[in-house]
């Protein structure tokens, strides 16, 4: 476990666990409300695009890190794309649905 969290929460990994699940419940429902708040202003494409960016900037240190041939050389090539595809397809879906459906202001 990382040793900043132990140093925070002492050795109580239940209480680690029940932090970290309610902080992933806050990232959901800020999710959701943050998809309203952008697709009432912006396309549903742009707001895709701008997820994408983010989302290159924040992972781009991670993947530098790495030599850029295991980038390449994934176990089953055809169900990594299957995933990029369908996991396109669900954000894609969610957002379009967000901007169709009317929200009580």
């Amino acid at each position: 476990m990382n040793g900043r969290l132990v140093g925070v929460l002492g050795a109580n990994t239940v209480a680690a666990g029940m932090v970290i699940m309610l902080f992933g419940d806050f990232l959901f429902s800020l999710n959701d409300a943050m998809a309203k708040w952008l697709v009432a202003s912006f396309a549903v494409g742009q707001v895709l695009f701008l997820r994408s960016v983010g989302s290159a900037i924040i992972l781009a240190p991670m993947v530098l890190r790495q030599p850029i041939s295991d980038l390449w050389r994934v176990e089953q090539p055809w169900i990594q794309v299957l995933r990029v595809v369908f996991a396109t397809m669900d954000l894609s879906l969610f957002y379009a649905a967000v901007a169709i459906c009317r929200w009580p202001t």
